[in-house]
């Protein structure tokens, strides 16, 4: 049984958007994709996908290599909420329709536990990031790096 309440919620969608602010602080200036990339561990793609005064778009794909290709890279996307300064994921694996909240909108459970695991998942992917020390290597396109 998942017990959890919408400040858990907000505490995770807070640190989600810190440690994306951390990896890349210029990502409401970017128009385009850039590269992150650390030795072994393959390279994180950021891709610009829309900006709005208060909210930017980006999708995280960690490419793995051409030796990995039993498994599929990991890609997020993400909606950055910067005037509340909270990260929500909004697809995971090209899936878009997660839902969001339960019917019982109690205390506890107001987010299903679908989309809380994918946002504990980006959470600890930028936790890694940020320990592994991913640094910028490119401005292009992320796809075409």
């Amino acid at each position: 049984m998942y017990h959890y309440t919408i400040g858990d919620t907000i505490n995770l969608y807070e640190r989600n958007y810190m440690q994306l602010i951390t990896v890349m602080p210029q990502v409401r200036k970017l128009d385009r994709g850039v590269v992150l990339q650390v030795g072994k561990f393959g390279k994180l793609c950021l891709d610009v996908l829309e900006h709005s005064p208060f909210t930017s778009v980006v999708m995280l794909t960690y490419q793995l290599g051409p030796g990995e290709r039993w498994v599929k890279d990991p890609q997020i996307t993400v909606r950055m909420y910067h005037d509340a300064k909270v990260a929500e994921v909004i697809a995971y694996q090209q899936h878009q329709y997660m839902r969001p909240w339960y019917h019982d909108m109690g205390e506890t459970r107001a987010v299903s536990p679908e989309k809380r695991q994918v946002n504990l998942f980006l959470c600890e992917w930028l936790s890694h990031c940020l320990r592994e020390g991913y640094q910028l290597v490119a401005t292009q396109g992320a796809n075409n790096i």
